[in-house]
């Protein structure tokens, strides 16, 4: 029976911005309508609606909240978009990038065309069903730049949406902080601070419907979620994927920011069975946390008991008071568990009303072939930072559970407080939920620019003491694995500290890193940090490698990063690292077009092969793998007879194919390659 209502909240990776909470409905009227008669939340009730294929009722909406020169230089992107001897220039034509973001404004100067207008196709400023008066997901769309400058522009979250649409794909003439595909489509999706994961289905369902629609391949770069979730790679919104094609159809998720806070713990009571106890405190303070959302999981169906405690913080630090542990059977048949209500005499734990006024919650999930779960919701109201009352939470499992607990930062973290018995948490479990799933790319972040020099001319060093030192992983990129595997996340890292890219020039004054005036419009440049920032470029890299070949799908992303990103010292020794280690644009290209097995080229045991680019339609254009630019291609039929040849143009030919098994060998003074083709 699936009784679980107390449901995460998520967030963007902007700068190191962190979250609020946020309760979710269910279909019925249960825990969150509880809350909204106990006066615990604020705002409308939510009516849940299904986005795109029919899902569990609980599952939407719930909140989420907003996280290139080097770039380019370093990921090996600057030789793809300008050429070389032995590859074709990559610039992402013909591939279409989403964005599913918040801040964006879709007319930047960024998101031109090379002077022909508009390069984004469709913006989305979208209303959760949370916040709609209608009770469902409101979706504005515009599909021309004449609508767009009269689209309501979202200008909130510091420009989050519009800096990670610039670096995954800002123009080359208007700003030195170009992105990594200038030439692919933008469909861009805004959805303002309050964002809520139905919001985000219905962007991500949107540009899924528009990629079959135009026949484009698609990548969809989101820089958000959130470390609290089971880590077992079963999301709802990311098992949606599921209801489209594979090929040509990519998701990336931002790992997060989380590498330096202690929101995880993590216990095998067959191993270990004492209880393990830890205390709830405030972020960046360290005082007593006024709002607590955490989620725990066991590893299976073995259950777990969740009790309570107060620490004293006035002289000796130690327990004053602690509750009975509570079990399955304390929830009702909803679900529902509400310890301390100190307006009312509903809750099971009245004695914590001496130490804190509010509310404290349990929801609960029992579920076939799903882990027991609980979730831990409280809100102290106004609590003050001198309050002399730690709330204190234990668990322990007689069935010896393997369990982990996940807290959200944004309200509080774990701390022993020097306390006997109690631990503080760590961030081994802090990769986003999101990047547990099997059919998305995660994404963390590397510290690959030393400083940089603002319109003012100050310098900006890198702060090594907060983000690492240089050319090593960020410290606040999160890290993590998918739960009872040893599948190391993320998958691999691209810069994320200090990256340049477009922003709204409300937010930017001589911190400014560029800033044109073009037709009478100022526009701006600045620098922002996270795994946000980190996303977006590999989301850049993926269209540049799809626009080689439309047909890839999220394992063959897997298959080349694995092949050609690089480990360093750094990044095998912090735990910050990846499984595969920093992107390689250049090497991933090169891998595809020489090595990957791919529908559309067959590669037979040829000593040199021709590089193919794949443009649709029969069309192909190929390039020799020699400086030498000057010589011929003939094409041939799979049983050898002669079709044509073509003259080489800077050591490349394009030409249309028929349908079936063609042989195309290009000739120089250096040699001779060969690759198979086959146009279905």
């Amino acid at each position: 029976m699936k009784r679980f209502t107390l449901r995460k909240s998520l967030y963007l990776f902007p700068t190191l911005l962190l979250s609020v909470i946020a309760v979710t409905a269910t279909a019925t009227e249960s825990f969150y309508s509880r809350l909204h008669r106990l006066g615990a939340l604020r705002g409308p009730q939510q009516s849940m609606r299904t986005v795109g294929a029919a899902r569990s009722p609980r599952e939407f909406p719930r909140r989420v909240y907003p996280t290139m020169d080097i770039t380019r230089e370093v990921t090996g992107v600057d030789r793809l978009q300008s050429g070389s001897s032995d590859l074709i220039p990559f610039t992402g034509k013909g591939v279409t990038i989403a964005v599913i973001d918040a801040g964006i404004d879709p007319t930047h100067i960024a998101f031109s065309r090379r002077g022909e207008g508009s390069r984004v196709v469709r913006y989305l400023r979208t209303t959760s069903a949370a916040e709609s008066d209608q009770g469902e997901v409101q979706i504005q769309e515009f599909t021309d730049m004449s609508a767009l400058k009269r689209a309501d522009i979202d200008t909130t979250t510091e420009s989050h949406g519009t800096h990670t649409a610039g670096t995954a794909a800002g123009t080359t003439e208007v700003s030195p902080y170009a992105g990594i595909a200038p030439d692919a489509d933008l469909f861009l999706v805004s959805m303002g601070y309050s964002l809520y994961d139905d919001e985000i289905a219905a962007g991500l369902h949107s540009a899924m419907n528009y990629a079959d629609q135009s026949g484009t391949p698609l990548v969809m770069s989101l820089s958000l979620g959130s470390a609290v979730g089971s880590h077992r790679g079963d999301n709802p919104l990311t098992e949606s994927l599921r209801d489209y094609p594979s090929q040509g159809r990519i998701t990336l998720f931002a790992a997060g920011n989380d590498g330096m806070n202690n929101i995880s713990l993590q216990r095998d009571f067959a191993e270990d069975p004492e209880e393990l106890a830890t205390g709830m405190a405030r972020v960046f303070t360290g005082t007593p946390a006024q709002h607590v959302y955490t989620e725990i999981y066991s590893l299976d169906s073995k259950e777990f008991e969740v009790g309570f405690a107060v620490i004293s913080l006035e002289g000796e630090r130690r327990e004053v008071w602690r509750s009975r542990f509570l079990t399955a059977a304390d929830f009702d048949e909803q679900g529902d568990c509400l310890v301390l209500n100190s307006q009312t005499q509903e809750c099971l734990l009245p004695g914590l009303s001496s130490y804190f006024q509010g509310l404290i919650a349990l929801g609960l999930e029992t579920e076939e072939d799903a882990p027991f779960s609980m979730g831990l919701y409280a809100d102290f109201g106004n609590l003050p930072l001198e309050h002399p009352y730690v709330l204190a939470m234990l668990l322990r499992s007689p069935q010896g559970a393997s369990v982990m607990a996940v807290t959200d930062f944004s309200c509080a973290n774990f701390k022993s407080y020097g306390v006997e018995g109690y631990v503080t948490g760590d961030p081994r479990n802090s990769i986003s939920d999101y990047c547990t799933s099997p059919l998305v790319v995660s994404v963390g972040a590397w510290n690959a620019r030393d400083s940089w020099t603002d319109i003012s001319d100050t310098q900006h060093p890198l702060v090594t003491s907060f983000y690492g030192d240089y050319q090593a992983p960020g410290l606040y990129s999160s890290y993590g694995y998918v739960r009872g595997t040893d599948s190391r996340l993320p998958h691999l890292l691209a810069p994320g500290t200090d990256v340049i890219s477009s922003m709204q020039s409300q937010y930017l004054s001589d911190d400014a890193a560029f800033v044109t005036t073009i037709n009478g419009r100022e526009y701006k440049w600045g620098a922002m940090t996270g795994t946000s920032m980190a996303t977006p470029a590999m989301a850049g890299i993926v269209a540049l490698w799809l626009e080689a070949c439309p047909t890839l799908t999220r394992d063959d992303i897997i298959e080349v990063i694995a092949a050609t990103s690089a480990h360093d010292e750094s990044t095998l020794q912090a735990p910050q690292g990846s499984a595969y280690g920093k992107v390689n644009a250049y090497d991933g290209l090169r891998y595809i077009l020489t090595t990957l097995s791919l529908p559309g080229t067959v590669t037979d045991n040829y000593p040199d092969k021709l590089m193919v680019r794949h443009l649709g339609g029969g069309e192909v254009e190929c390039a020799v793998p020699f400086s030498c630019t000057e010589g011929s291609a003939s094409v041939y039929t799979a049983q050898g007879s002669h079709l044509f040849t073509r003259p080489l143009t800077d050591g490349a030919v394009r030409f249309h194919l028929p349908s079936g098994v063609h042989i195309v060998t290009a000739t120089t003074s250096q040699g001779t390659a060969t690759q198979k083709i086959v146009i279905p």
